[in-house]
Formats: structure tokens, sequence, C-alpha cells
């Protein structure tokens, strides 16, 4: 491609020639040439100048494009690391509440275990107690029936004597010596019949406090059966509401794992 100032300096050496009867000299034809030259020259370096200007102003907008770049390169990159520590010490946080609360749990669980085991050996010692004193309640009434059928024979006995004492007494002078036996014998029947009431009444005495201290044992029983029922409620509520946490623990713990393996992997996006 011709420059302009080429096209100029070919032009007038095409004009300077073309005269027709011209003869200029040497000196002229050469200054002219070199007038050319030079025009050619500054219009050349002045178009170098102005596309010089141009490439340092695009390089200036790529410098400055270029930097900006960097800079929020560098501060995506600052945030996603920022994230990233937020995330994973948010994720040992929870890591750390939700051992903290496995424990509460596994505590709650075997404290309720033991207190159901507690409850379990306290139920039957007073079960046995109860059974014991049933038992010796049967026992009492049926020795005190007993001795109601001894005393009933036995005044039956006193009965037919006294009975034989007033046929005697008709007959004293003739039945003094009967009548003298039979006194003796109505003493032995008394006395008999004395000791016999005597343990009637013990045995009901027995049975009336027995049965006072099976009441007593069934109110002990029934006080204690409704604390450790109370206790092993709590318990059981207790352990289910650290379960239900213990849940909202592990939800929560892989929400931010999702969110730590999200950042990782806009943080590796980034860096390629």
């Amino acid at each position: 491609a011709t420059t302009p100032g080429g096209a100029a300096l070919a032009g007038a050496e095409t004009a300077v020639g073309a005269v027709p009867g011209a003869s200029p000299s040497k000196d002229s034809y050469e200054v002219k040439m070199l007038e050319l030259r030079v025009e050619k020259a500054e219009t050349d370096a002045r178009r170098a100048g102005e596309n010089l200007k141009e490439y340092q102003a695009m390089s200036a907008a790529s410098e400055r494009a270029l930097q900006e770049m960097t800079e929020l390169s560098e501060k995506r990159h600052a945030e996603l690391r920022q994230g990233v520590e937020e995330a994973t010490a948010e994720k040992e946080r929870i890591r750390t509440e939700l051992s903290q609360m496995q424990v509460k749990f596994r505590d709650a669980v075997i404290e309720a275990e033991q207190k159901q085991t507690a409850h379990d050996t306290e139920m039957s010692d007073l079960k046995a107690k109860m059974q014991a004193c049933e038992a010796s309640i049967l026992t009492l009434q049926a020795e005190a029936e007993a001795a109601a059928g001894r005393e009933k024979t036995l005044q039956a006995d006193v009965e037919n004597q006294l009975a034989a004492t007033r046929s005697a007494q008709a007959n004293y002078e003739r039945e003094l010596q009967l009548h003298v036996d039979v006194n003796t014998q109505l003493r032995t029947v008394e006395e008999a019949a004395a000791r016999e009431k005597t343990a009637r009444l013990t045995a009901e005495s027995q049975v009336n406090e027995n049965a006072a201290t099976l009441l007593q044992t069934k109110l002990l029983f029934e006080e204690e059966k409704s604390k450790l029922e109370t206790a092993c409620q709590e318990a059981k509520t207790q352990a289910d509401e650290l379960s239900v946490q213990n849940g909202i623990l592990h939800s929560e713990l892989q929400r931010m794992t999702a969110q730590y393996d999200q950042l990782q992997e806009a943080r590796l996006v980034e860096a390629m």
C-alpha cells in the first residue's frame, strides 16, 4: 500500500518530469524531493504518535481491567476462604454439641434403665412382703378360727359340767364326792377355756396388727410405685427430648456439611 506521503512524492516527481521543455537544475529537483520526503516523514511520525497514544490508552485500560479483575478475584477468594472457615467452625461447633448431646442422651438412658431396675427390685420386694403378710394373716386367721372352735367346745363342756353340777347339787348328800369331782373338773375346764380365750384374743390382736401392717405396706407400696413411675416417666420424657434434639442436630450437621461441600466446590471452581 502506498502512503499519502509516498503518493505525494511520486506525484511531484511525475509533475516535475512532465513539464514540457522544462530543464530544472539538479539542485532544485533534489530540494523538492527532500521537502516531499520530510513532509512524508512528518506525516508518518504524526500518525505513529497517534497510534502510540491509542496503544498506550488501550494498554492502560487493559491494566486497569486486569487490576480490577485481580482485586475482584482476591476479594472473592477471601470471601470463599472466610465462608469455608466459618462453615468449618460451625460444623465443628455442631459436631461438638452433637457429641455432648449424645453423651447426655446416653447418660439419660442409663439413668432411666437404672431407675427402672431399682423400681422393679423394690416392686418385687414389696410384693414379697405383701405376700408374706397375707400368708401370716391367713395363718393367724386359721389359728383364731381354731381357737374359737376350741372355745365353743370348751363352753359346751362347761355348760354340760354346769348341768351336771346342778344335778349333783340336787342330790348333794348322795352325790357329795361326785360333786367335788365335778367342781374340780369344772375349774379345770374353766381354766382351759380362759387360756383358749386368751389365745383367741391374742390371735385376733395379732391379726389386727398384721392387717394394719399390711395396710401400711400397701400404702407405702402405692406411694413408692407412684414415685418410681413418675421418675421413670420423667426419664423417658427427657430421653425423648434428647432424641428429638439429637435428630435436629443431625439435620443441622448434614445441612452444614452440604453447605461446606458447596463452598469447597465453589472455591475449587474459582481457583481454576
